[in-house]
């Protein structure tokens, strides 16, 4: 939006977000200047193109829509057979190792997911996954270890590291997701796949030590490359130690 309206355009819009009008025009004259920098080698940076009336719409803004539109990988319509293709998803299991002991339904995709010991998955996504266990049912999981892993219906976890012997437990419609920063300190954040995280963006949810506003605001300027560096060991640590 700050690479598309006019200052006092995208300052009036974000302070009906209740957003403050030094924060939205400093982040405007922040994007304004990437936007001046930016060498497009004579392309235009945004543009307009008729992709017609049955052109496919995934949209991942908001939760609801993150979890349908991820779970159309295991649906049967046009939608999810081009989403397949779009994804080069050719199998329903990639790169990945499957107990025998662990039932496993005929829609259920893995990604570089090792499951080494029993469990039960049911009409899920698993992405990069690592466990001895996992119970799941119309859930997604995506770059998560643990000894244990349990998802209801609807539930999503994500980035989650957990070395405890209960290992990571998310209710129907509980959304988990692992903060770290550049130290490699972790922090959970949760929600509920039935709340507007616009709506709540203030808000400090049950369990939750920061609302998402606060979250935002103390890593906007942190150093991704070296958190996610740093992620990988921990991950690939808590993995050794399950010796699948």
């Amino acid at each position: 939006m700050p690479l598309t309206l006019s200052s006092t355009d995208y300052i009036s819009l974000m302070k009906q977000k209740g957003v403050e009008d030094g924060v939205s025009s400093a982040h405007h004259e922040r994007m304004s200047k990437m936007k001046k920098e930016f060498n497009l080698d004579g392309m235009g940076l945004f543009g307009a193109v008729d992709v017609g009336k049955d052109a496919c719409w995934w949209d991942y803004g908001q939760l609801p829509k993150y979890y349908d539109n991820n779970m159309k990988i295991i649906d049967t319509d046009e939608n999810s057979r081009l989403l397949r293709k779009f994804l080069g998803v050719k199998s329903k299991q990639m790169d990945s190792t499957i107990h025998s002991n662990v039932i496993v339904d005929e829609t259920s995709h893995f990604f570089s997911t090792s499951i080494g010991k029993e469990g039960k998955v049911e009409n899920s996504v698993l992405a990069s996954v690592t466990a001895l266990e996992v119970d799941a049912k119309d859930a997604i999981i995506v770059n998560c270890v643990a000894k244990k892993i349990k998802a209801g219906k609807g539930a999503i976890l994500y980035n989650l590291i957990d070395d405890s012997d209960e290992g990571i437990v998310a209710e129907e419609g509980e959304i988990i997701v692992s903060i770290s920063d550049e130290g490699g300190k972790k922090m959970l954040l949760k929600s509920k796949l039935s709340i507007n995280g616009g709506t709540a963006w203030k808000t400090v949810l049950d369990g939750n030590e920061m609302s998402f506003e606060a979250v935002h605001a103390k890593n906007k300027d942190s150093n991704i490359a070296e958190i996610e560096k740093k992620r990988k060991e921990m991950y690939q640590k808590v993995s050794s130690s399950l010796s699948l």
